[in-house]
């Protein structure tokens, strides 16, 4: 349990800690770059740091299913708080696999065809599901420090 409980917070810490640097510190340093420029930059970020998303995702399923059914006995002998961590967590790698699969393509091939303005709506989209999937990790996040002293 401890193996899984540690691959399970270090995978959730990069992550979210990934998506919580690009947001407050990256992005507002990048707004002062001339477009071209702001846009090979992310470019080149997401193409580093969507595969640790991928290292990430995969070992927080595997991880969380070990604890949840070699450790834990299943979903029926789990407190809600490990539910709602459920749900959310499959909520997030929903929305890293469109981005990654929609408009993290298209940045890429615009990118190639230096169609920069394109590229730059690209990112924004992008920007808009780190938001929200920051919001969430930092939701699951509060959920796995507190859920335990939750009183039903």
């Amino acid at each position: 349990m401890s193996i899984a409980m540690a691959v399970h917070v270090l995978a959730a810490v990069i992550w979210v800690g990934g998506m919580f640097f690009a947001h407050f510190m990256v992005r507002p340093a990048s707004l002062e770059l001339e477009i071209p420029l702001r846009v090979g930059l992310w470019s080149r970020i997401l193409g580093r740091f969507f595969p640790w998303v991928w290292g990430c995702v995969i070992a927080l399923l595997i991880s969380g299913y070990w604890m949840i059914f070699v450790e834990l006995g299943g979903f029926a002998d789990t407190s809600v708080h490990i539910h709602i961590m459920h749900g959310l967590g499959w909520l997030m790698i929903l929305l890293f696999l469109f981005a990654f699969f929609a408009p993290f393509q298209s940045l890429k091939k615009m990118v190639r065809e230096l169609l920069f303005p394109e590229a730059g709506l690209e990112i924004n989209r992008i920007r808009l599901i780190v938001t929200i999937n920051l919001f969430l990790g930092l939701t699951v996040s509060a959920i796995a420090a507190s859920g335990r002293y939750w009183v039903w």
